[in-house]
């Protein structure tokens, strides 16, 4: 499976939203991109103008849909795509969520190849979600790294920062985790 990015304003977002949000299209010059996608593949969409991630449609394959979805571009490399996620604009996750994560717990960390992976799990999460609550971090699939979760991969200062960094986020989410759902983490 490959990520392809998918760019909108407010406006086409709003359009594809409003025609079912099961087509998604390009501009004709981008073709040669659009040939290398594949069925099983996922757009990343991102929402220009205020910086959020509003979806990850699936790619169903090419589309011969001509209706006039957009009203001011004529996207003519068009595909079938399945809505896996997604968000209206207010409740899409911040660029500056995941450039906080990078900024705050990556920059400048020298990392093992098990903790790259972990890291990626994190972001994959945040992704999705816009939010992770850190007591994931001791569950599968973290605790395939380690059945410790993040105390078997990372020294225990490492582990309250990235802690500190999870809930900092899920405190500032455009998303908000209901509380009484939240679980307790216990750091040892």
């Amino acid at each position: 499976m490959n990520y392809w990015l998918d760019l909108f304003t407010g406006t086409t977002w709003r359009e594809f939203r409003d025609a079912g949000a099961n087509v998604s299209g390009f501009r004709a010059k981008q073709v040669k991109s659009a040939k290398q996608t594949k069925r099983g593949d996922i757009f990343l969409c991102y929402l220009t103008g205020v910086m959020r991630w509003v979806g990850a449609p699936e790619i169903l394959g090419t589309s011969t849909d001509t209706r006039k979805i957009w009203q001011e571009q004529d996207f003519s490399v068009r595909f079938e795509v399945k809505p896996v996620i997604p968000l209206e604009p207010e409740h899409g996750i911040l660029m500056q969520q995941l450039r906080s994560f990078d900024d705050a717990f990556l920059h400048g960390k020298k990392l093992t190849a098990n903790q790259v992976e972990f890291v990626n799990l994190i972001v994959d999460h945040l992704t999705q979600l816009g939010w992770m609550e850190p007591s994931l971090l001791y569950e599968s699939p973290f605790t395939d790294f380690s059945p410790r979760g993040v105390e078997g991969v990372f020294r225990s200062e490492d582990v309250n920062r990235l802690v500190s960094i999870l809930t900092s986020i899920r405190e500032h989410a455009a998303v908000q985790p209901k509380k009484e759902t939240l679980p307790v983490c216990r750091l040892t």
